[in-house]
């Protein structure tokens, strides 16, 4: 049997648990294992809770319907992405900072809240958690 190169990329994707992050601008990026329990589509609906403030992602059932899926590089299974930006201004949802969250499966979507809950990860700009950063300054220290 010959040497096999080793891909970084897929490596990670199989070590880090379901995650969603929602960005600023719109944009919810998902670990592979995330979109994995989305089916791996290649476009996906919207849904919302507005009473929890909880966004649903399925498969579309109506391309004309769904969102286009930003997947990586052919082999890889990195992270992927979609821009919700217009789903947000409708709802009237406004995104001050990104936050990271571990989504769940709801009734076929898979779900997450939309906004960082008390205890839960945000991330400054520098893609720095509080913690991370609080490290940080105590080491400079």
């Amino acid at each position: 049997m010959g040497f096999e190169r080793f891909e970084k990329s897929v490596a990670s994707a199989v070590n880090k648990d379901p995650e969603v992050t929602v960005l600023p601008d719109g944009v919810i990026s998902m670990t592979w294992k995330a979109y994995e329990m989305l089916g791996t589509p290649g476009t996906v609906e919207f849904f919302f809770d507005r009473d929890r403030e909880v966004m649903g992602l399925a498969p579309a059932e109506d391309e004309g319907n769904g969102y286009m899926v930003r997947r990586p590089k052919a082999g890889s299974k990195g992270r992927v992405s979609v821009r919700g930006t217009s789903v947000f201004k409708f709802y009237a949802i406004e995104l001050l900072s990104k936050h990271r969250t571990v989504p769940t499966m709801e009734n076929g979507l898979l779900t997450f809240p939309v906004r960082a809950k008390v205890g839960e990860s945000k991330v400054s700009a520098s893609g720095s958690t509080p913690k991370m950063q609080e490290n940080e300054e105590t080491n400079l220290a």
